[in-house]
């Protein structure tokens, strides 16, 4: 049962223009280090990512990256509510009416409520390897739904 605990998921993380699933035994990471008290209760919960203000923490953070320090989603100081990332949500997210053709018919036919204005999708990225494309409702701030298809190509011309 420990196992199952230790490795549970934590957050889902927008970051910069993608989800990403962080579990609870991520190596490195000060889940106490989050903000926000509402983000540490009721867990696992759909939040985002602010890259800092400073400069020079922005340049300190891309070449620790670089260098294989702890991505942004691994950064709970920077952890935000979903809300506050939104708009860069709209500007990053692919509208449905830019996927193929018959991925766009899918999530139609799948969530026939789904394709709006407010659509948008984005790669997942799983720690376990089997990334998925997650479909969001902007305006409503839900999670439509994810199709298992590997997101990369779909997202690879936007």
């Amino acid at each position: 049962m420990s196992v199952i605990y230790k490795e549970r998921p934590l957050y889902l993380v927008y970051a910069i223009d993608h989800f990403e699933v962080v579990l609870a035994n991520t190596e490195g990471v000060d889940f106490d280090a989050v903000n926000y008290p509402e983000l540490k209760a009721h867990l696992p919960q759909i939040i985002g990512t602010a890259l800092p203000d400073d400069p020079k923490e922005q340049q300190e953070m891309l070449f620790s990256t670089l260098a294989g320090g702890l991505d942004i989603e691994y950064l709970p100081h920077l952890y935000r509510p979903l809300e506050k990332v939104n708009l860069v949500m709209q500007e990053r997210g692919v509208l449905l009416e830019n996927i193929p053709a018959d991925l766009a018919e899918k999530i139609n036919k799948q969530w026939p409520d789904a394709v709006t204005p407010n659509t948008r999708v984005f790669p997942l990225v799983s720690p376990k390897g089997s990334d998925q494309l997650a479909v969001r409702d902007l305006k409503n701030q839900t999670m439509i739904g994810l199709v298992d298809i590997d997101p990369w190509p779909v997202i690879a011309n936007n």
